[in-house]
């Protein structure tokens, strides 16, 4: 029987071995946001995760699904067809179907919040770029929860993004054929069920995971929940209003649940440092989100802010 961890590793392979490399090498994260988002996070101790049809990247899935039925029809797709219906009873119908109902399914059933790679250099300056998109303050946060994708009792999975053009995402195609056809052997001791399913998640995270190239500045990850997903009591389903739009929206209470194997969420342990960005009153800024970081327990909240030393422009 092939464990998880062999499963994992072919149908997901690059999500695996960069979520391994982020958690050995202690890669920190960020949440580029309004001033307004940072206080409810902080104040109401929970994050968002909205669905992707209402969140500016939707285009960016519609262009991974593109990329993956170009590459279904591909040489290296024709050579996965064709084994999908000798080995695993005609799949190939199976799974063409399934990617036709794919981008739907991801607009109706799948939230999402967005996360960036953190790189020391941008301490105490942030990352121009994001500013300009979304906002003029920066939550850097400690990810493990989000990482290692492990506990029935958080069922979220972190996702990083590959940013493609579309020769980089046929190649990335090939070399997952390329690992299906050496797991042969292996995945024919599945029930083909297991294989279609398996297939469906893989055919996903190609679709959520790739953006184009020009976007690489971002340096992207997506914490991704669906309803299918079993119930956690650190997650909530409420009806919000974001920019004028009556939207649902999913809730990740930030808080530790030590009896389900849940560390590291409360606020004092998940938000590492605030950076304030260009505005007109950075100090007021900081004074205010310092007030809120020690009504949550942080020791010395001035400490875990930075002001950005990028100069605003009016």
């Amino acid at each position: 029987m092939v464990d998880i961890d062999a499963l994992q590793r072919i149908f997901a392979f690059q999500a695996v071995d960069r979520r391994q490399k982020a958690i050995t090498s202690g890669v920190q994260f960020v949440h580029y946001t309004s001033a307004e988002a940072a206080l409810q996070i902080l104040r109401n101790e929970s994050v968002w995760l909205r669905k992707s049809a209402v969140m500016n990247d939707f285009s960016e899935i519609e262009y991974g699904n593109r990329l993956l039925v170009a590459a279904w029809h591909s040489d290296a797709g024709t050579k996965l067809k064709n084994i999908l219906d000798r080995d695993f009873d005609g799949s190939a119908a199976w799974v063409a179907a399934d990617l036709d109902a794919a981008v739907r399914k991801m607009r109706l059933d799948t939230y999402m919040v967005c996360i960036s790679e953190h790189r020391k250099f941008e301490n105490g300056l942030g990352r121009l770029s994001m500013w300009r998109a979304y906002g003029n303050v920066a939550i850097v946060v400690q990810p493990t929860a989000f990482m290692e994708n492990a506990n029935p009792a958080l069922p979220l999975y972190s996702l990083p993004v590959s940013y493609l053009d579309p020769m980089g995402f046929q190649k990335n195609f090939q070399k997952f054929v390329y690992r299906f056809m050496s797991a042969l052997p292996e995945l024919r001791k599945l029930q083909i069920a297991a294989v279609r399913e398996w297939l469906s998640w893989c055919f996903r995270q190609f679709i959520l995971g790739t953006k184009h190239k020009g976007f690489r500045e971002e340096r992207e990850w997506r914490v991704i929940y669906s309803p299918e997903s079993p119930s956690s009591p650190l997650i909530s389903k409420n009806v919000e209003v974001v920019r004028g739009v009556v939207q649902p929206v999913i809730k990740l209470d930030l808080r530790d649940a030590p009896d389900l194997g849940i560390r590291g969420l409360a606020v004092k342990d998940f938000v590492e440092k605030i950076i304030i960005g260009p505005t007109a009153f950075p100090l007021v800024q900081s004074e205010a989100f310092a007030t809120v970081l020690e009504a949550k327990g942080v020791p010395d909240p001035l400490s875990r802010i930075e002001i950005s030393d990028i100069p605003l422009r009016q």
